[in-house]
């Protein structure tokens, strides 16, 4: 018995050491990786409260030990909340996440199931300073207001997510005054975000829309983008993705967020990162080179490849793909990415 319960224990601190990095830390709860996060500790084990060791790594902030706790999976608590905090011994500072969540049921006077009231904070480096030994890093700040409606149809669900975001991004960097001295500055800007999601969870041809419009201090831009799948044998799908984005207006400076358009979402542009609202978990977010250079995320025309040295677009950018499960029992896939812009 003591045995099988030190293997469930460690079952799901594994679980969790993989899911917090990219939940918590990273993707601003994404709904699908959060649903397959809470079915896979509903199978092991039910826990209104988790409470954990967790280590996670940058390479800025280094190896970052600390812990979570959290109620996020539990349904029946109206108020629930990730508290994660670390230490990083890279940059001999305390990081972490806090995500806060109030969730109000039975709004179907107001046209939608449920209301979620949220609020992100985080803090952590996103680059390194060699000539001068610096680390540079951010504190965020983003509450949100989110609805959803869930209609039943004859082969599925269809899910609709509206969302209003505002995005706080406080930089502290450094600044060279000759090739010795340096001082410590600090940057701020804003983003508004209005975002629409639905998810068609049909049997056989599932599909998602995104649109949403970011808002900052001298830019304002527009997001589509659209993905079908079509089942052509069980578990296997072929699916097109099509995405679009427009900046009406581009009067960028250097201290707004760094919102031009780009093929993917990709590192590799210093201080200045495509990922402005720092969503996501990029573990070298900075780096120009290396295998850390090399992480992709879907943005802008939603290429799956680094594009290289692709000069930045400042008027529009569209893309279309095309993925494909390979008919063979390893889950692995093929794919083909074009993109047009001015």
């Amino acid at each position: 018995m003591q045995a099988n319960k030190s293997a469930m224990s460690l079952m799901i601190f594994i679980i969790f050491l993989l899911y917090t990095f990219r939940v918590y830390a990273g993707d601003e709860m994404d709904s699908t990786r959060v649903e397959h996060a809470r079915y896979f500790i509903d199978d092991i084990q039910q826990r209104s409260i988790i409470r954990l060791p967790i280590l996670h790594f940058n390479r800025y902030d280094g190896l970052m030990l600390g812990g979570v706790q959290t109620n996020y999976f539990d349904e029946q608590d109206r108020l629930r909340y990730v508290f994660m905090p670390h230490y990083a011994f890279g940059s001999d500072r305390p990081v972490g996440t806090v995500g806060l969540y109030y969730d109000y049921y039975n709004m179907g006077a107001m046209g939608f199931d449920r209301l979620s009231l949220r609020l992100n904070a985080k803090t952590y480096s996103f680059f390194e300073n060699s000539v001068y030994d610096t680390k540079d890093y951010y504190y965020k700040l983003a509450p949100e207001i989110v609805t959803y409606k869930t209609k039943s149809t004859d082969d599925g669900l269809k899910k609709r997510r509206w969302s209003y975001r505002f995005v706080y991004i406080r930089q502290h960097y450094t600044q060279a005054i000759d090739t010795v001295l340096f001082e410590r500055k600090t940057n701020a800007y804003y983003v508004n975000e209005l975002r629409f999601e639905q998810r068609n969870k049909f049997k056989y041809n599932p599909s998602k829309t995104i649109l949403f419009v970011h808002q900052g201090r001298h830019f304002l831009k527009f997001y589509a983008g659209r993905s079908q799948s079509y089942r052509y044998r069980r578990g296997k799908f072929v699916e097109l993705n099509l995405s679009t984005s427009w900046m009406p207006i581009n009067q960028l400076s250097l201290d707004d967020a760094f919102a031009y358009l780009t093929p993917n979402g990709t590192t590799g542009l210093a201080r200045f990162d495509p990922d402005y609202t720092y969503d996501r978990a990029l573990i070298g977010r900075s780096a120009s080179k290396g295998i850390w250079s090399q992480q992709v995320y879907n943005k802008g025309a939603g290429l799956q490849t680094v594009s290289g040295n692709f000069d930045i677009v400042s008027d529009w950018i569209v893309g279309l793909g095309l993925e494909a499960d390979l008919p063979m029992p390893l889950r692995l896939r093929a794919y083909v990415n074009v993109a047009v812009y001015h």
